[in-house]
C-alpha cells in the first residue's frame, strides 16, 4: 500500500481497495496458511460499518509514516471502494491508561495537525536537523495526502496551512 500510495499509481479510491484486498485477502488457520481467498475478504471489508485503531503510546503518530495509512487506511478505502460508502472511523487512545479517549479519525488527525504540523515547535525542532529535518517534513505533508486518499480527511483549510506555514511563510525559507 505505501509503495502504491507514494508513487502515486492509482487514479481513485477503487485502485486502492483493489492493491489492500490484494495484499490483505490471505487467509490462515485450519487448513489455510496464506490461501487467497479475496472474494471473503471484499464480502469482510463490504459488511464493516465502523472501524477502530488503538494507539498505546506517543512515540510516534499516525502521521509519523506511512504504515500506519498502509493498513488503517487501506482497510478505510477498501471499504469505501466494496460498500460505497465511508465506515464510521475512530481512533482510541489508551497512552494514559487512566484517561482513554476516543476520537473519530478525522478528530484526531486534526488534532495532530494542530499540534504538529503547524506548531512552530515542532517545525523549528525539524529545522534544527537540517536536510534530515526537511525530509521528514516533506514525508510528514506527504502521508497527510496519503490519508486524505485513502480517508477523506484532509478539509481545504488544511491544505491551504500547509502551504501558508510552509511554501509561502518566509521564515521557514532556507538562507
Amino acid at each position: 500500500m505505501g509503495a502504491l500510495l507514494e508513487a502515486k499509481n492509482w487514479d481513485n479510491v477503487d485502485d486502492i481497495a483493489k492493491v489492500y484486498v490484494r495484499w490483505g485477502g490471505h487467509a490462515y488457520g485450519t487448513g489455510a496458511n496464506g490461501t487467497y481467498l479475496p472474494e471473503v475478504f471484499s464480502k469482510r471489508m463490504g459488511s464493516l460499518d465502523i472501524t477502530v485503531q488503538n494507539v498505546d503510546h506517543r512515540e510516534s503518530s499516525m502521521l509519523s509514516g506511512d504504515d500506519f495509512n498502509s493498513y488503517r487506511g487501506g482497510m478505510v478505502a477498501a471499504v469505501r471502494s466494496i460498500k460505497g460508502e465511508m465506515p464510521r472511523n475512530y481512533v482510541g487512545d489508551s497512552s494514559d491508561r487512566s484517561k482513554v479517549l476516543i476520537r473519530s479519525l478525522n478528530e484526531e488527525l486534526k488534532r495532530l495537525f494542530r499540534g504538529e504540523a503547524m506548531n512552530p515547535k515542532y517545525i523549528n525542532g525539524m529545522k534544527e536537523h537540517g536536510y534530515k529535518g526537511a525530509a521528514d517534513m516533506s514525508t510528514y505533508v506527504a502521508v497527510r495526502y496519503q490519508w486524505d486518499a485513502t480517508s477523506d480527511v484532509m478539509e481545504d483549510w488544511m491544505y491551504e496551512k500547509f502551504a501558508e506555514k510552509y511554501a509561502f511563510d518566509p521564515i521557514h525559507k532556507p538562507g
